[in-house]
């Protein structure tokens, strides 16, 4: 076996972080039960992808397409909800990815040397600036000149 990916059952905990119940993991007083749902729904999904290119480097078969793009929904669907939780939009989180990328590569275009060498305070004040225009202010990241405080 090439690769083994254990399942644990991600789901199940998901929803019991989201009725609220006691002893799942603890309760979440200090983070919204949608973004941990979400968060455990994307590891989820993603394994799931994992699990699909698996199975087609052991069958040495073709991937299977229909299953790659039903997880992809399935991805987008615990992105919307991550996104909505958090007062976010993706018009700004795609063009601050842009943003960052370009930072990150000193220009349009990939630079590896770069993106090893890259500038993460810097990154990560960008990304306060951008990102946290539409967070209300709990969910704002106190910030200080050159980065987090």
């Amino acid at each position: 076996m090439l690769l083994s990916l254990p399942r644990p059952d991600l789901d199940a905990g998901a929803r019991a972080i989201e009725r609220g119940e006691k002893g799942v993991i603890r309760p979440l007083t200090k983070i919204d039960s949608r973004v941990a749902h979400a968060i455990i729904g994307l590891a989820t999904e993603s394994v799931e992808l994992l699990e699909a290119l698996r199975d087609a480097i052991e069958n040495d078969a073709p991937i299977d397409g229909v299953n790659v793009l039903e997880e992809l929904g399935d991805l987008n669907w615990y992105h919307a909800i991550a996104v909505d939780a958090l007062n976010g939009s993706w018009e700004q989180i795609q063009e601050t990815n842009i943003s960052k990328l370009r930072k990150r590569n000193q220009g349009n275009k990939f630079n590896a040397q770069a993106t090893i060498n890259r500038d993460e305070a810097g990154e990560r004040v960008l990304l306060e600036h951008e990102l946290q225009v539409g967070l209300p202010p709990a969910l704002q990241t106190p910030t200080v000149y050159g980065g987090a405080m």
